[in-house]
């Protein structure tokens, strides 16, 4: 399966979901309350990826999260 979805990317390369849209979905299925904020976890992805390019959907998500915390 993963042989046809990488053929599939390579002849569609802008059908591959971006991070933002990876993180989107992982908050989803775990439930998180950002969930309901993809403007937030989409806007983590785009700060996060500037200094960590290999970083996971769930990095994003908790970046997301941390900075929804309030500043003490």
């Amino acid at each position: 399966m993963q042989a046809a979805l990488d053929d599939h990317y390579q002849r569609h390369p802008d059908a591959r979901p971006s991070l933002g849209d990876l993180a989107v979905a992982a908050a989803e299925l775990d439930g998180h309350p950002l969930a309901d904020e993809p403007e937030r976890i989409h806007q983590a992805a785009s700060e996060l990826v500037e200094r960590h390019p290999d970083a996971s959907p769930e990095d994003v998500v908790l970046w997301a999260e941390a900075r929804a915390l309030p500043a003490a």
